[in-house]
């Protein structure tokens, strides 16, 4: 375990403790800072000099599938979100704009970074932090992994929490266990090489692409059953 890991446990953990409200100063400074660092990298991409042609279809895209179907995993962050939003909040405006912003943003950094890196890496970020681009992009990078990896970490732990209280899957004491204690207990042991991302990989495929794919249809099924037997003896 690095002492870099040491501290960023003891700065991340605690926020992983509070609720999604009380993340609120937090995440909007991550949320002006996605913006700003992303531009500054679609700027070094931009005018790297580079023109490399981007294939339509890559060589190797299962990991992609598996990486893209996480990133978009609704049936994690939104029941948590429903259930701390402004009643004057639209459901549907918020939704919508956050998919189509976040989908343009991870078009425009693949494509682009593609173009200006032939042999550009599974962790964009990694080549971002490398000598291979100029120090403001090395510091932007090394921001990004701060301001949102990093403060992204506990809005998961939150998130995590509400379900397994919401749930009834335990009570609150052992919902911080598993929803900060462990991962953040854990973790070091994924961190170094490509394990973390071949586990997002499988598990988005497996996990999220039998929940966001199979579940909504199995919940319609049974729910329609339900309201066709709650019909039937309402008028027997």
């Amino acid at each position: 375990v690095s002492a870099g890991y040491v501290a960023t446990t003891l700065v991340l953990a605690p926020l992983g403790l509070m609720t999604l409200e009380e993340n609120m100063a937090q995440q909007k400074v991550s949320f002006v800072a996605l913006f700003t660092l992303t531009a500054q990298f679609l700027f070094t991409f931009a005018t790297s000099g580079s023109g490399h042609d981007v294939p339509w279809v890559g060589e190797s895209w299962i990991d992609a599938v598996g990486v893209v179907i996480f990133n978009f995993a609704f049936c994690v962050t939104v029941p948590s979100w429903l259930n701390e939003k402004a009643p004057s909040v639209s459901v549907n405006r918020v939704f919508w704009t956050a998919t189509v912003t976040s989908t343009l943003l991870y078009a425009a950094v693949g494509y682009l970074g593609a173009r200006a890196f032939a042999d550009a890496p599974e962790n964009m970020l990694s080549m971002l932090l490398s000598p291979r681009v100029g120090l403001p992009t090395r510091l932007c990078a090394t921001l990004f992994g701060v301001l949102i990896v990093g403060l992204g970490v506990p809005i998961f732990c939150v998130m995590m929490r509400y379900n397994l209280v919401n749930g009834g899957l335990c009570g609150e004491p052992w919902a911080h266990v598993w929803s900060s204690a462990v991962p953040f207990g854990t973790a070091w042991m994924l961190y170094q090489g490509n394990v973390m991302l071949k586990l997002l990989a499988y598990s988005g495929i497996v996990l999220n692409g039998f929940i966001d794919f199979l579940m909504p249809g199995l919940v319609t099924l049974v729910s329609l059953g339900a309201a066709h037997r709650t019909l039937q003896a309402a008028a027997g």
